[in-house]
């Protein structure tokens, strides 16, 4: 609604910048995650679309797929994590958007989106041999 409310005011004046944002979880399903996973791959899908139909408007479409970010939301998050999300998750700086349509905070993810695209099987075992050690760890020791 945001967007559409926005898009007249850009057309109009023959510029301007949409900037969505998704979450690793758009291009990386993680454990846990499926409805919000749901959601960050239509923010992309989404994002697609309007940057194709904006190109002859000269409105720009940006994408940002930031992992965690602190904040008082991803405190109360860790809270009720999965240790399987935990044991994948990882810390990376949020990132100012810049005129592109993929932003990747930091290299993590960005490498992580690569093997995604590229990769799918090897990117899938690296997640799912994550979680399982997760489940090794959470044993009782003897």
């Amino acid at each position: 609604n945001v967007t559409k409310a926005c898009l007249p005011y850009f057309i109009n004046q023959r510029r301007g910048h949409i900037v969505n944002m998704s979450s690793l979880v758009g291009f990386l399903g993680i454990h846990g995650y499926a409805a919000y996973a749901a959601s960050k791959f239509a923010i992309v899908g989404f994002s697609d679309c309007l940057r194709q139909e904006m190109l002859e408007h000269n409105v720009a479409v940006s994408v940002i797929f930031p992992a965690d970010v602190d904040t008082s939301m991803l405190q109360r998050e860790i809270k009720m994590r999965p240790p399987e999300s935990s044991a994948v998750a990882g810390r990376l700086p949020p990132q100012s958007p810049k005129q592109k349509f993929h932003i990747y905070p930091g290299f993590k993810v960005w490498w992580n989106n690569l093997l995604c695209r590229w990769f799918p099987i090897t990117a899938r075992k690296s997640v799912d041999n994550t979680i399982r050690r997760s489940w090794i760890n959470r044993l009782p020791q003897e």
